[in-house]
Protein backbone atom coordinates (compact mmCIF):
# COMPACT_ATOMS: atom_id res chain seq x y z
CA UNK A 1 0.00 0.00 0.00
CA UNK A 2 2.94 2.35 0.73
CA UNK A 3 4.25 2.02 -2.86
CA UNK A 4 0.80 2.51 -4.37
CA UNK A 5 0.26 5.54 -2.20
CA UNK A 6 3.57 7.05 -3.31
CA UNK A 7 2.78 6.30 -6.94
CA UNK A 8 -0.62 7.93 -6.55
CA UNK A 9 0.95 11.02 -4.99
CA UNK A 10 3.58 11.12 -7.77
CA UNK A 11 0.95 10.93 -10.49
CA UNK A 12 -1.07 13.64 -8.76
CA UNK A 13 1.97 15.92 -8.67
CA UNK A 14 2.68 15.31 -12.38
CA UNK A 15 -0.88 16.22 -13.40
CA UNK A 16 -0.83 19.25 -11.11
CA UNK A 17 2.33 20.46 -12.85
CA UNK A 18 0.74 19.86 -16.26
CA UNK A 19 -2.28 21.95 -15.23
CA UNK A 20 -0.02 24.74 -13.98
CA UNK A 21 2.00 24.69 -17.21
CA UNK A 22 -1.24 24.82 -19.19
CA UNK A 23 -2.31 27.88 -17.23
CA UNK A 24 1.07 29.51 -17.84
CA UNK A 25 0.78 28.78 -21.56
CA UNK A 26 -2.69 30.28 -21.63
CA UNK A 27 -1.48 33.48 -19.95
CA UNK A 28 1.17 34.10 -22.60
CA UNK A 29 -0.73 35.92 -25.32
CA UNK A 30 0.59 36.96 -28.75
CA UNK A 31 -0.15 40.53 -29.79
CA UNK A 32 1.03 40.13 -33.38
CA UNK A 33 0.15 37.68 -36.16
CA UNK A 34 0.39 33.98 -35.21
CA UNK A 35 2.74 31.83 -37.28
CA UNK A 36 1.19 29.14 -39.48
CA UNK A 37 1.46 25.39 -38.77
CA UNK A 38 4.31 25.14 -41.30
CA UNK A 39 6.81 27.68 -39.94
CA UNK A 40 8.95 27.83 -43.10
CA UNK A 41 5.98 29.18 -45.09
CA UNK A 42 4.92 31.84 -42.59
CA UNK A 43 4.94 35.46 -43.70
CA UNK A 44 3.87 38.65 -42.00
CA UNK A 45 3.53 42.25 -43.07
CA UNK A 46 5.71 43.39 -40.19
CA UNK A 47 9.35 43.67 -41.30
CA UNK A 48 11.78 42.87 -38.49
CA UNK A 49 15.47 43.08 -39.17
CA UNK A 50 17.51 40.30 -37.52
CA UNK A 51 19.92 41.56 -34.92
CA UNK A 52 23.62 41.10 -35.56
CA UNK A 53 24.48 40.05 -32.05
CA UNK A 54 23.84 36.35 -31.38
CA UNK A 55 21.59 35.36 -28.45
CA UNK A 56 23.11 33.65 -25.43
CA UNK A 57 20.40 31.10 -24.75
CA UNK A 58 16.82 30.03 -25.39
CA UNK A 59 14.26 30.92 -22.75
CA UNK A 60 10.57 30.16 -22.28
CA UNK A 61 10.50 27.08 -24.53
CA UNK A 62 7.12 25.41 -23.99
CA UNK A 63 4.46 23.24 -25.61
CA UNK A 64 0.76 23.57 -24.80
CA UNK A 65 -1.99 21.26 -26.08
CA UNK A 66 -4.91 23.27 -27.44
CA UNK A 67 -7.67 21.01 -28.73
CA UNK A 68 -6.35 18.99 -31.67
CA UNK A 69 -3.16 21.04 -31.91
CA UNK A 70 -0.04 21.57 -29.82
CA UNK A 71 1.35 25.11 -29.72
CA UNK A 72 5.11 25.43 -29.26
CA UNK A 73 6.96 28.67 -28.72
CA UNK A 74 10.37 29.95 -27.66
CA UNK A 75 12.24 33.18 -27.25
CA UNK A 76 15.76 34.31 -26.47
CA UNK A 77 17.32 35.87 -23.40
CA UNK A 78 17.52 39.32 -25.05
CA UNK A 79 13.86 39.13 -26.26
CA UNK A 80 14.93 39.80 -29.87
CA UNK A 81 14.27 38.00 -33.16
CA UNK A 82 16.91 36.00 -35.07
CA UNK A 83 17.23 34.11 -38.31
CA UNK A 84 18.27 30.51 -37.88
CA UNK A 85 17.48 26.83 -38.29
CA UNK A 86 15.43 24.75 -35.84
CA UNK A 87 15.83 21.03 -35.19
CA UNK A 88 12.95 19.75 -33.10
CA UNK A 89 12.10 16.36 -31.62
CA UNK A 90 9.83 14.75 -29.04
CA UNK A 91 10.80 11.69 -26.99
CA UNK A 92 8.50 9.56 -24.87
CA UNK A 93 9.30 8.52 -21.30
CA UNK A 94 11.37 5.55 -22.52
CA UNK A 95 13.47 7.92 -24.69
CA UNK A 96 12.00 6.70 -27.98
CA UNK A 97 11.57 9.37 -30.66
CA UNK A 98 7.90 10.02 -31.48
CA UNK A 99 8.24 13.20 -33.57
CA UNK A 100 10.97 15.09 -35.45
CA UNK A 101 11.08 18.13 -37.72
CA UNK A 102 13.50 20.72 -39.06
CA UNK A 103 12.70 24.14 -40.45
CA UNK A 104 14.17 27.57 -41.12
CA UNK A 105 13.17 30.56 -39.03
CA UNK A 106 13.16 34.17 -40.20
CA UNK A 107 13.22 37.22 -37.97
CA UNK A 108 10.02 38.59 -39.51
CA UNK A 109 8.11 35.47 -38.42
CA UNK A 110 8.44 36.22 -34.70
CA UNK A 111 5.49 37.70 -32.84
CA UNK A 112 5.13 39.82 -29.73
CA UNK A 113 4.08 38.00 -26.55
CA UNK A 114 2.70 39.54 -23.40
CA UNK A 115 1.35 38.30 -20.08
CA UNK A 116 -2.42 38.09 -20.43
CA UNK A 117 -3.16 39.04 -16.83
CA UNK A 118 -0.89 42.08 -16.62
CA UNK A 119 -0.31 43.04 -20.24
CA UNK A 120 3.41 43.24 -19.56
CA UNK A 121 5.47 42.59 -22.73
CA UNK A 122 7.61 39.48 -22.96
CA UNK A 123 9.36 40.23 -26.23
CA UNK A 124 9.76 38.51 -29.57
CA UNK A 125 8.71 34.86 -29.58
CA UNK A 126 8.62 32.28 -32.35
CA UNK A 127 5.50 30.13 -32.40
CA UNK A 128 4.33 27.15 -34.43
CA UNK A 129 1.68 24.46 -34.15
CA UNK A 130 1.48 20.77 -35.02
CA UNK A 131 -1.48 18.36 -34.99
CA UNK A 132 -1.61 16.34 -31.79
CA UNK A 133 -2.20 13.13 -33.74
CA UNK A 134 0.97 13.69 -35.79
CA UNK A 135 2.95 12.80 -32.66
CA UNK A 136 3.63 9.08 -32.34
CA UNK A 137 2.32 7.13 -29.38
CA UNK A 138 4.50 6.77 -26.29
CA UNK A 139 4.51 4.24 -23.47
CA UNK A 140 3.05 6.99 -21.27
CA UNK A 141 1.17 10.22 -22.04
CA UNK A 142 4.11 12.35 -20.93
CA UNK A 143 7.09 13.15 -23.17
CA UNK A 144 9.88 15.69 -23.52
CA UNK A 145 10.33 18.16 -26.37
CA UNK A 146 13.86 19.16 -27.41
CA UNK A 147 14.84 22.12 -29.57
CA UNK A 148 18.17 23.04 -31.15
CA UNK A 149 18.49 26.50 -32.71
CA UNK A 150 21.45 27.12 -35.01
CA UNK A 151 22.22 30.79 -35.64
CA UNK A 152 23.37 32.16 -39.00
CA UNK A 153 26.94 32.36 -37.68
CA UNK A 154 26.93 28.72 -36.56
CA UNK A 155 26.11 29.14 -32.89
CA UNK A 156 24.08 26.30 -31.34
CA UNK A 157 21.50 26.84 -28.58
CA UNK A 158 19.41 24.09 -26.99
CA UNK A 159 16.45 23.79 -24.64
CA UNK A 160 13.97 21.16 -23.56
CA UNK A 161 10.45 21.03 -22.19
CA UNK A 162 9.50 18.03 -20.03
CA UNK A 163 5.95 17.03 -19.08
CA UNK A 164 4.64 17.50 -22.61
CA UNK A 165 1.32 15.74 -23.21
CA UNK A 166 1.57 13.19 -26.05
CA UNK A 167 -0.58 10.32 -27.38
CA UNK A 168 -0.03 7.03 -25.55
CA UNK A 169 -0.46 3.30 -26.05
CA UNK A 170 -3.14 1.37 -24.18
CA UNK A 171 -1.87 -1.13 -21.57
CA UNK A 172 -2.52 -4.03 -23.97
CA UNK A 173 -0.68 -2.22 -26.79
CA UNK A 174 2.30 -1.68 -24.45
CA UNK A 175 2.47 -5.40 -23.62
CA UNK A 176 2.19 -6.34 -27.29
CA UNK A 177 4.86 -3.81 -28.28
CA UNK A 178 7.49 -5.30 -25.98
CA UNK A 179 6.43 -8.88 -26.72
CA UNK A 180 6.89 -8.26 -30.45
CA UNK A 181 10.33 -6.78 -29.87
CA UNK A 182 11.33 -9.83 -27.83
CA UNK A 183 10.10 -12.31 -30.45
CA UNK A 184 12.13 -10.50 -33.12
CA UNK A 185 15.41 -10.97 -31.23
CA UNK A 186 14.91 -14.19 -29.22
CA UNK A 187 16.71 -17.39 -30.25
CA UNK A 188 14.45 -20.31 -31.16
CA UNK A 189 15.47 -23.58 -29.47
CA UNK A 190 12.67 -26.15 -29.83
CA UNK A 191 14.22 -28.89 -27.65
CA UNK A 192 11.89 -31.30 -25.82
CA UNK A 193 12.43 -33.44 -22.72
CA UNK A 194 9.91 -36.13 -21.71
CA UNK A 195 9.80 -37.59 -18.20
CA UNK A 196 6.93 -39.03 -16.21
CA UNK A 197 3.66 -37.23 -16.96
CA UNK A 198 5.20 -34.24 -18.71
CA UNK A 199 6.53 -33.35 -22.14
CA UNK A 200 8.47 -30.11 -21.69
CA UNK A 201 9.72 -27.97 -24.57
CA UNK A 202 12.22 -25.15 -24.32
CA UNK A 203 10.74 -22.96 -27.05
CA UNK A 204 13.05 -19.94 -27.18
CA UNK A 205 15.22 -17.70 -25.02
CA UNK A 206 16.72 -14.24 -25.06
CA UNK A 207 16.80 -10.80 -23.50
CA UNK A 208 13.37 -9.34 -22.75
CA UNK A 209 13.08 -5.55 -22.46
CA UNK A 210 9.86 -4.31 -20.88
CA UNK A 211 8.50 -1.74 -18.44
CA UNK A 212 9.41 -2.47 -14.84
CA UNK A 213 5.82 -2.63 -13.60
CA UNK A 214 4.21 -4.26 -16.64
CA UNK A 215 2.66 -1.18 -18.30
CA UNK A 216 4.50 1.66 -16.55
CA UNK A 217 7.87 2.52 -15.02
CA UNK A 218 11.38 2.53 -16.45
CA UNK A 219 12.51 0.04 -19.05
CA UNK A 220 14.34 -3.03 -17.70
CA UNK A 221 16.02 -5.90 -19.54
CA UNK A 222 15.94 -9.46 -18.17
CA UNK A 223 16.86 -12.91 -19.45
CA UNK A 224 13.79 -14.89 -20.42
CA UNK A 225 13.23 -18.56 -21.24
CA UNK A 226 9.94 -19.59 -22.90
CA UNK A 227 8.57 -23.06 -22.15
CA UNK A 228 5.65 -25.24 -23.16
CA UNK A 229 4.47 -28.03 -20.84
CA UNK A 230 2.04 -30.82 -21.80
CA UNK A 231 0.57 -33.40 -19.44
CA UNK A 232 0.88 -36.70 -21.33
CA UNK A 233 -0.28 -38.76 -18.38
CA UNK A 234 -3.72 -40.00 -17.40
CA UNK A 235 -4.18 -37.89 -14.24
CA UNK A 236 -3.75 -34.25 -13.32
CA UNK A 237 -0.27 -33.36 -12.14
CA UNK A 238 1.76 -30.30 -11.12
CA UNK A 239 4.83 -28.92 -12.88
CA UNK A 240 6.79 -26.51 -10.69
CA UNK A 241 9.16 -23.83 -12.01
CA UNK A 242 10.07 -22.32 -8.63
CA UNK A 243 13.33 -24.28 -8.50
CA UNK A 244 14.35 -23.20 -12.02
CA UNK A 245 18.01 -22.26 -12.33
CA UNK A 246 20.47 -21.37 -15.10
CA UNK A 247 24.13 -22.38 -14.86
CA UNK A 248 26.89 -20.84 -16.96
CA UNK A 249 30.38 -22.05 -16.09
CA UNK A 250 30.79 -21.40 -12.37
CA UNK A 251 27.90 -18.90 -12.23
CA UNK A 252 24.34 -19.69 -11.17
CA UNK A 253 21.32 -17.51 -11.93
CA UNK A 254 18.14 -17.96 -9.92
CA UNK A 255 14.44 -17.91 -10.71
CA UNK A 256 12.74 -14.49 -10.60
CA UNK A 257 9.20 -13.88 -9.41
CA UNK A 258 8.74 -11.80 -12.56
CA UNK A 259 8.30 -15.16 -14.30
CA UNK A 260 4.88 -15.99 -15.77
CA UNK A 261 4.00 -19.68 -15.74
CA UNK A 262 1.24 -21.53 -13.91
CA UNK A 263 1.78 -25.28 -13.69
CA UNK A 264 -0.46 -26.24 -10.78
CA UNK A 265 -2.63 -29.34 -11.40
CA UNK A 266 -2.39 -29.57 -15.18
CA UNK A 267 -4.99 -32.02 -16.52
CA UNK A 268 -4.19 -34.75 -19.11
CA UNK A 269 -3.57 -33.47 -22.67
CA UNK A 270 -3.61 -29.85 -21.47
CA UNK A 271 -0.73 -27.63 -22.66
CA UNK A 272 0.49 -24.68 -20.56
CA UNK A 273 2.80 -22.01 -21.95
CA UNK A 274 4.70 -19.23 -20.25
CA UNK A 275 8.16 -17.99 -19.46
CA UNK A 276 10.82 -17.99 -16.74
CA UNK A 277 12.88 -14.91 -15.88
CA UNK A 278 16.34 -15.41 -14.42
CA UNK A 279 17.80 -12.74 -12.14
CA UNK A 280 20.97 -10.70 -12.69
CA UNK A 281 22.03 -12.32 -15.97
CA UNK A 282 24.76 -10.24 -17.67
CA UNK A 283 23.84 -8.72 -21.01
CA UNK A 284 26.86 -10.27 -22.76
CA UNK A 285 25.98 -13.90 -21.94
CA UNK A 286 27.39 -16.39 -24.47
CA UNK A 287 28.50 -20.00 -24.78
CA UNK A 288 27.04 -23.20 -23.35
CA UNK A 289 24.24 -22.86 -20.81
CA UNK A 290 22.53 -25.44 -18.57
CA UNK A 291 18.93 -24.60 -17.81
CA UNK A 292 16.72 -26.44 -15.34
CA UNK A 293 13.28 -25.11 -16.22
CA UNK A 294 11.36 -26.93 -13.50
CA UNK A 295 10.56 -30.21 -11.82
CA UNK A 296 7.82 -32.75 -11.14
CA UNK A 297 7.35 -35.82 -8.93
CA UNK A 298 7.59 -39.35 -10.31
CA UNK A 299 6.41 -41.71 -7.59
CA UNK A 300 8.36 -40.44 -4.56
CA UNK A 301 11.21 -38.84 -6.50
CA UNK A 302 11.49 -35.24 -7.65
CA UNK A 303 12.97 -35.06 -11.17
CA UNK A 304 14.34 -32.01 -12.99
CA UNK A 305 13.77 -31.08 -16.62
CA UNK A 306 17.12 -29.88 -17.90
CA UNK A 307 18.38 -28.48 -21.20
CA UNK A 308 21.87 -27.71 -22.48
CA UNK A 309 21.92 -25.01 -25.18
CA UNK A 310 24.24 -22.52 -26.86
CA UNK A 311 23.49 -18.81 -26.54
Amino acid sequence: MGILKKVGIGIGIVFAIIIILGIIGATLTPTGKIAETQPSETTTTQQIQPTTRAPENIVMFMGVKEGDLVRFFFGFNDRKAYDGKVSFKILDSSNKTVYTSQFDVKANQYIDYEFKLTGSPIGKVYEWKIPFNSIGKGVSNIGTAYITFTTVDGGVLTADFPLLEIPSYTPEEIRQLYETQYLQTAKNIGQTVTKGNFEVTLVRLGYFTHLQFDTWGNEVTEFRVDIKVKNIGTEKDTFSVYNAVMIVGDKQYEYSYNSKFEGYEIYPNVVKEGYIIFKDVPKDLSGQVRIIVGSAWILWNQVNYEFVVQV
